[in-house]
């Protein structure tokens, strides 16, 4: 192999480290995200078919509120905003619904779990989103 043959296939290496190292990361990222939105959406939605008291959905729901803030702005780095403002959007009424107590509330939670699992897809790193 001669010198310029090696220095090739050492760039190609580097150039795809430096792709694919943060993009498994990002995917991390936002599959744990994804959980722990999910885990306080499901949270919201026992209590609320429970009857739970409007005290409880409303500290529920600040706690959704806050944790999306939070990952908004971080996804924001490496995720199509169209996909971040649909979720936002579904949260936010998401979260009015909750605390009107309507009864579709289950609906409108798995309408945000159909956009997450879009998202991860979106997102993942596979020879198709590259292409």
């Amino acid at each position: 192999m001669n010198k310029s043959t090696k220095i090739f296939i050492l760039l190609t290496a580097v150039i795809l480290s430096a792709v694919i190292v943060p993009a498994r990361c990002f995917d991390r990222v936002i599959m744990r995200d994804t959980g722990v939105l999910t885990g306080k959406i499901n949270d919201i939605c026992d209590i609320s078919s429970r009857n739970g008291k409007n005290t409880d959905i409303a500290e529920k729901c600040a706690s959704l509120d806050l944790y999306w803030k939070n990952r908004k702005v971080k996804w924001g780095f490496y995720m199509n905003h169209s996909v971040i403002e649909k979720i936002d959007i579904e949260i936010c009424t998401f979260e009015s619904m909750a605390m009107s107590g309507d009864g579709n509330l289950n609906g409108q939670a798995c309408k945000i779990m159909r956009i997450f699992d879009a998202a991860g897809e979106q997102n993942t790193l596979t020879l198709m989103n590259i292409l």
